[in-house]
């Protein structure tokens, strides 16, 4: 069960399929303590050797795609300081009730700021993404709200804001790809690798408003 008390999701239904990874998972007892977000639930391992990985199951079409992107620039050499590491993919995993489908995937466990320099480090990053999108959303009504990210994603890319230049322009990619919203101003969605350094854990939303 989850030990995150406010956690929350929509898809209180959701179930693993059959002769999949978090089915096999579940059955060994591989899987510990989970957190749910709005689209995915992300576990913890239990066993010694996964301590710097989890595995998340998500619907976000967007998230889908950044992962895939993920795992395919890990094997060769191009994945760029800011995206997390994508262990495996693990495919069709999960069906809630609703028919939502939710791909599997194991990736690097992030965590969340624990000095003052990473918390002032978070802030900027978020308080820039906040004002940008102000002013883009003052200086262009009307627009839709993903077109709204994917400005935004760009300047901070062009700015290199919290040193993620090429992470936030690989964001920005799948935003124009997937009209997806950019979503790092929720908690939790800019974490930490372990050794210290800014993560996109869950930088895309779907949007409801594409196209």
């Amino acid at each position: 069960m989850s030990d995150f008390s406010d956690s929350f999701t929509i898809h209180t239904t959701l179930a693993p399929l059959p002769t999949t990874a978090y089915e096999n998972y579940m059955r060994d007892g591989a899987l510990a303590n989970y957190r749910d977000g709005m689209n995915a639930r992300v576990h913890t391992f239990r066993f010694e050797g996964q301590g710097d990985e989890v595995f998340k199951v998500t619907c976000c079409e967007p998230t889908t795609q950044l992962f895939m992107w993920a795992y395919d620039s890990m094997a060769s050499g191009r994945l760029p300081p800011g995206i997390p590491s994508v262990k495996a993919c693990h495919g069709l995993c999960a069906l809630d009730a609703d028919g939502f489908q939710f791909e599997g995937f194991t990736v690097e466990r992030l965590r969340p700021a624990e000095t003052e320099r990473e918390r002032g480090a978070l802030r900027a990053l978020l308080v820039s993404a906040r004002e940008c999108r102000q002013r883009f959303e003052d200086r262009l009504p009307g627009s839709r709200s993903w077109q709204v990210s994917l400005r935004v994603a760009r300047w901070l890319s062009l700015q290199n804001v919290g040193g993620l230049r090429d992470a936030v322009r690989v964001v920005a990619a799948v935003i124009k790809a997937t009209r997806a919203l950019l979503d790092i101003e929720q908690p939790g969605n800019v974490m930490f690798t372990k050794d210290g350094r800014l993560c996109l854990a869950d930088p895309v939303a779907m949007s409801f408003s594409a196209p």
